[in-house]
């Protein structure tokens, strides 16, 4: 970060800000904060986390010991622990309005263009989908909204491409079996979705996401779509 970068404080919000004097049009807003245990890195990042509301911004933070559980609560945020063992619906077809007007129709519109990369990280999740096979993802999407809409689930992309003739279409429906309903992960996507992740304060707990990466990488994606 460069040395005209600076930190308001006070007067305005406790917000990482670039002087709008000789930004570079390659810089971003990215921030590392590191200190030793107990040095108030949880601290510091709860008072961030409170200016960006204030300004009306949204926050999503994945938590790792439950640092961030009490100040979520109190905001009235939405704070997810995901626990294999008794798992809940984050469904993202049934947060896809229907109706016509022109923010459900937008959002509708974002919806179907940025899925595919999720169902995408699904179904391979280390080397990632072939420019043959990503497109029919798209295809299958559209075509399920298009049957289904919000009562839609991942099964339903999944029987779409295992009923094509073409090979790597029925591949693309086998890959995504362990979000189907029958599948390890098919669980936390059937169904109408008993979580949001559409609050302005989002936490998850990461501890028991740690040993299921693929599994993380597709709720944190998840969210990002959401947005």
């Amino acid at each position: 970060m460069r040395s005209n970068n600076v930190l308001v404080t006070f007067g305005e919000a406790l917000l990482p800000a670039l002087n709008k004097h000789g930004v570079a049009p390659n810089e971003n807003f990215n921030l590392c904060i590191a200190g030793v245990p107990g040095s108030g890195k949880s601290v510091f990042m709860q008072e961030l986390m409170l200016s960006v509301l204030g300004v009306g911004g949204k926050v999503f933070v994945l938590d790792y010991g439950r640092s961030f559980k009490r100040t979520c609560l109190i905001l009235g945020g939405s704070y997810i622990e995901f626990d294999m063992k008794n798992p809940v619906s984050i469904n993202p077809f049934s947060e896809v309005p229907e109706n016509d007007s022109a923010k459900s129709i937008e959002a509708r519109s974002d919806f179907l263009s940025n899925f595919p990369s999720i169902l995408a990280t699904m179904a391979a999740p280390q080397y990632g989908t072939s420019d043959l096979q990503q497109p029919m993802l798209q295809r299958a999407l559209i075509s399920v909204w298009q049957k289904k809409g919000a009562k839609a689930e991942i099964t339903d992309i999944a029987d779409w491409l295992s009923n094509r003739e073409e090979s790597y279409a029925k591949e693309l429906g086998n890959m995504l079996f362990p979000f189907t309903k029958d599948g390890q992960h098919g669980r936390f996507f059937s169904g109408k979705a008993q979580l949001s992740l559409n609050s302005d304060i989002v936490v998850i707990e990461t501890d028991h996401l740690r040993s299921v990466p693929e599994l993380l990488a597709v709720i944190v994606q998840n969210h990002d779509c959401s947005y």
